[in-house]
This record gives C-alpha cells, structure tokens and sequence, in this order.
C-alpha cells in the first residue's frame, strides 16, 4: 500500500546525501547485499524429511499471504496443513476492486505494490504465472507533485531542502544495527533515547520546519497509516537506510522500482488459494489455544456460534495482532515480552478513498499521478496508471485523518472535503471526475481492525524483535514479523515461508 511514499523519502535523501556525503553515501549502498540473501531460500523437497515428520499435526490460522505462502511451502516439504481463516475470503489484505471505475480497470483496496527487491512476492508470480508490469515504463519525464503552503515544489527542492540535515541524520542513523531485521529490545542501548521521540519532536530538535516538516509529516503518515506525532523517529530512520535497490549505479538512482500484478494482487492470493483450496476452512475465527501436558495444542475456532476444536503439535499463527490480542489461551501464557507486544503493539488506521475521472488530468501538468500535499487529501496516486483505456482512477491514500474520513465520512462529505485541494493541484481534475467513488477502511474492517503495525514511541525498544519468535512450537508470520518489509505484501510472504521453515527445520532436528 505505501510504496510510493517510501521511494520519494529514499530518492531526496539519497540525492542529498550524495551531495553532502558521497563517500557515507557509497557505503550505504552495500545494505542492497543484505536484501539479496533475505528472499531466496526455498523449502527442500520433502524427501528429505522423515516420514514421521510428515505427519505432523500442522495448523495454519489466517489465510492471507503470510498463511497461505506458509501452507504452500510446507506442502512442498510434505506436509499438508489445514488453514483456517476467520472471514469468508482468503487473500487477507490483498484485496482487488476490479471493473468498478471502468472495463478491465484494477484498483488496490489493500497490498499494491512489489518492489524489486521484494523476492518472495516475485517469485510466487512467477510461479502461478502471473504478469508483473513495470512502472517505470511509464514516460520518464514525469514526476510526483509537491504541494505546501500553496507553492509547487519540485524533487529537486526537497533533495535540496534536505541538505543541511544530512549529518544530523547521519548521526542518527548510524545509532541503528546495519542490518534492520536484526533490530530488537535485546540490544537497544545505543538507539532507546531516540525511540522516546515521535518524528515530529525529532524534527523539531534537529530544526526542520516549514514544508520541510510537513512533507515528512504528510508522507510518514501515509507511509506507516498513523499520524507521524504517534510514531517513534525509529520508523523513519528505517526508511532512510533503506537504499534504493538495485541503484548501484548513480544515474540510476531516479529508477523507481515499483511493480504491479497485472489483473490485481489478489489474483496472487487467488492462484495460492485455488492451488490450497482442500485445505483451507473459511468462517472460523480463533477463540483459544489450549497447551496440554504432552506440549501439544488444541485451537478451538468459533463459526456461526458453534465452536469447533482441532488438535495440532505445531501452530502458525498468520493473524494479525490487533485479533490475537482478543484470543485467550489455556494451560501456557505468553512470555512477557511477547504478551506486551501483542497488547500494546500499534496499528495503522489506514484507509483509501478512490476517485474515478474520464481521464489522467494529472499527467497534463507533468506529474504520474502521485503526490504529496499538505491539503486535506495529502498523498496518493494514480491507481490506474499503465492499465489500458482512458477512464481512470486515483487514490488517496493514509492514515490519521484520511483513515478517519474513509472510516467515518459519506461520499458527499469526502467530496466537498477533497475536491478543492485536488482541483487546485491540478486544474481540471473536477471536471474530469465522472462521479464515481469508493471508499475502504481497514480500520473498520472487522477482521484486521487496522491497517498494519506502526510503532509508537518507546515500542520499539520496549519490544521491537520479539514479534517473529516463536513460543514453544508456535511460529509467527504476517507483516509484523519482518522489519525491512513491515506493512508490505512481501512481509507477508516473507514471514510466511520463514516461519514454515523454521518449522520444518525443527522437524529435521
């Protein structure tokens, strides 16, 4: 959901940061490395676990990308697990509306764009043979729109804008482990003083202001779905350090690597469910687990008011924490660490409100459709771009009081608050709109109640890391279990096939 705003960070600062520091500059390229071996692992073949091991008791809860990639790479290891899913669909937060703004158009209400790093994301495509397209196919002369305090900005004016930061961030940053996924509350002595701060008081204590601080503020809020003053500084260093894969050549840099499914992302999730559909029981929300002596488990899932219990040696647990918190467990408790993060752990209230036009009024006045604002509609972009046809869509897209206004607000209401800022960026853009509209918050969405984590201050500290480990013969997967790749598809997927060969690995043991 949130790549776009992660590439306009990266690409200003990395500009700036060659600028000031082109040798710091450099070396944070060789992080590319360390995405490189996080994806391509794959389950060995079942022949090498024992026949024993294969008829292990498994049990996969929550059926979108995270379980169904676990379930699916489990079976490729010889063990057919059931999964069990809450809500009557399988996909999670892969969710496609299709022909609704027009014949053959897709529009993301959820997961929507795959990076080129993001390995388990495109090699699952290329298994199901699933078309990949390329944004970056699109023309090259078009760029994002910036709009603050009722000037337009060019990327070039925030690269610049970011320069005289550059060793303050630097500074910061370099208070983080190189490699992210090894961030945890074990080892926070040299970064927990800045986990105390929200991004705003960062930016504050550093002296960023003016729509320089906005911009941030805007575009944290949208990347993580909750307001940037309810964020820990964390989050944003993270996106920081995180270079722009595969630019290991300067006068690369303004690549961005995005790409989409072609026919949605759900179509992904539908070829995984389709490939798992004997083994996937919809409508049975999680309840309880029980430990028994013998260190086995029972899940006793609740459907239409009847409950069902099923017994299993292992557990993977797809689901998101904002639903585990409400799930009570017999006979075992949570080690405390974990039993924190899954009480307090934050989520996003992210939401999208769709716009449907006659035409891409944006590329008009040189921009792709993506934009940054400090209107009420204060980033998005074109969710129909590269897709055939004139009729198009856009998309706004965030947390705070985006993800309040599509949880809460009518469509007469949303567009007598909208269409003003977004008319104003770009003149015309009324008179294009054909009426059609649509909204989405995953908030409200009773199966997820949220977006996806966005830690608070202190959290990180207080708990970071802890998310991905297993307790006793219960694994974790889910876009919570995965630093570098939280809040994307891919932390799903990832997460998901880890988790399964964690799992088989101890089998093996």
């Amino acid at each position: 959901m949130k790549q776009q705003f992660a590439k306009q960070i990266q690409r200003s600062f990395n500009r700036a940061l060659r600028q000031v520091d082109p040798a710091y500059f450099q070396s944070r390229r060789s992080f590319i490395h360390q995405f490189a071996g996080l994806s391509t692992g794959m389950l060995l073949g079942q022949s090498l676990l024992p026949d024993l091991a294969r008829k292990t008791r498994v049990l996969v809860v929550g059926a979108g990308i995270a379980g169904l990639n676990a379930a699916h790479q489990l079976k490729k290891a010889g063990i057919e697990a059931p999964i069990y899913e809450a809500s009557n669909r399988f996909g999670g937060r892969m969710m496609t509306l299709r022909n609704y703004f027009g014949p053959g158009l897709t529009t993301e209400l959820g997961g929507e764009f795959i990076d080129a790093y993001h390995e388990d994301m495109l090699s699952l495509a290329k298994e199901f043979k699933l078309e990949i397209y390329d944004l970056r196919e699109d023309e090259p002369t078009l760029q994002e729109s910036l709009y603050f305090g009722g000037k337009q900005y060019t990327e070039d004016d925030l690269a610049a804008a970011i320069q005289p930061f550059i060793p303050k961030f630097r500074a910061s940053l370099e208070k983080l482990p190189e490699d992210f996924e090894q961030l945890s509350y074990r080892d926070a002595t040299n970064w927990q003083d800045l986990d105390q701060l929200s991004i705003p008081q960062y930016l504050d204590s550093i002296g960023v202001q003016g729509w320089l601080k906005q911009f941030y503020h805007s575009s944290m809020s949208a990347y993580y779905t909750i307001d940037a003053a309810e964020q820990s500084v964390i989050n944003l260093f993270l996106l920081l350090g995180l270079p722009e894969p595969g630019h290991e050549h300067e006068e690369q840099e303004d690549l961005a690597e995005i790409f989409k499914i072609r026919g949605g992302s759900q179509a992904l999730t539908e070829a995984l469910g389709k490939s798992l559909q004997a083994q996937i029981k919809l409508g049975h929300a999680l309840n309880e687990i029980k430990k028994h002596a013998d260190g086995t488990y029972t899940a006793v899932f609740e459907q239409r008011g009847k409950f069902k219990s099923v017994k299993a040696d292992y557990l993977i647990l797809a689901l998101p924490f904002t639903k585990l918190r409400e799930v009570k467990t017999t006979g075992f408790d949570w080690s405390p660490v974990k039993a924190q993060c899954i009480r307090e752990l934050g989520y996003g209230n992210g939401g999208k409100i769709l716009f449907g036009l006659n035409e891409r009024v944006w590329r008009k006045h040189g921009s792709h459709g993506g934009f940054n604002t400090d209107f009420p509609a204060y980033s998005g972009w074109d969710s129909s771009r590269m897709q055939a046809g004139e009729l198009a869509s856009l998309t706004v897209f965030g947390g705070s009081n985006i993800g309040h206004d599509a949880a809460q607000l009518n469509s007469n209401e949303i567009l007598s608050k909208y269409m003003p800022g977004l008319d104003q960026l770009w003149p015309g853009f009324k008179a294009a709109s054909n009426g059609k509209m649509h909204k989405f918050s995953w908030e409200n969405y009773l199966f997820n109640l949220g977006s996806y984590t966005a830690y608070k201050p202190g959290q990180w500290s207080s708990f970071g890391g802890v998310e991905k480990e297993p307790e006793g013969n219960i694994f974790f997967a889910g876009e919570h279990c995965s630093v570098i790749f939280q809040g994307y598809m891919n932390g799903g997927a990832y997460s998901g096939r880890v988790a399964a060969e964690s799992l088989v690995e101890k089998l093996k043991s």
